[in-house]
């Protein structure tokens, strides 16, 4: 269920990311880097946990 609601917010970051400049990637970085660490820690959790993130059916 969270996944489906953050599911925006993390689209918009990798948009950020693909297309921002740098400039843009390190003000978004700053401005927002508790919830990027929050994520970096759940995924590098899931890895430990030998679980991989599903990927949305096509």
């Amino acid at each position: 269920m969270e996944s489906l609601k953050k599911q925006g917010y993390i689209e918009y970051l990798s948009d950020y990311l693909r297309f921002g400049t740098d400039k843009e990637k390190r003000e978004l970085f700053n401005e927002d880097r508790k919830s990027i660490s929050d994520i970096r820690e759940r995924l590098d959790k899931l890895a430990a946990d030998g679980r991989t993130v599903k990927r949305k059916a096509i």
